[in-house]
């Protein structure tokens, strides 16, 4: 049931960013990807673990920042940063013990990633 809701979910949010003008799809798109590794960090405050935090932290830092040289540098990082993103996805769920998430999470957000990341090509290179 989380796969179809994932699925919805991204085919929604790709028709929101289709429907607006292409630099205010970039930030769409950039807000989209920094508010799914902001999720990560949700968890590991809740999960209370410092070094956990620290490290969901700096990657959501550095997924802002891959956002952020998406939006001034080349608009083509950020169609990266969502395939770097579903690779994010799969570390947490082949370290999902130590990670401490539920098996659908890592599993739902790759799909979510590659739905949009694919769809973010197409829409902004085609």
């Amino acid at each position: 049931m989380p796969y179809v809701v994932v699925i919805v979910l991204a085919a929604l949010s790709c028709v929101f960013g289709y429907h607006l003008p292409y630099f205010k799809a970039q930030d769409f798109y950039g807000v989209l990807l920094v508010m799914v590794a902001g999720v990560y960090v949700g968890l590991a405050l809740a999960d209370g673990r410092r070094s956990l935090l620290i490290l969901e932290l700096l990657a959501a830092l550095g997924f802002c920042a891959v956002v952020l040289l998406g939006m001034w540098w080349k608009d083509i990082v950020l169609v990266y940063a969502f395939f770097l993103q579903a690779i994010w996805h799969l570390v947490h769920f082949q370290y999902r013990r130590i990670f401490r998430v539920k098996t659908w999470y890592p599993l739902t957000g790759m799909l979510y990633d590659g739905i949009v990341g694919a769809f973010v090509y197409f829409h902004l290179y085609h």
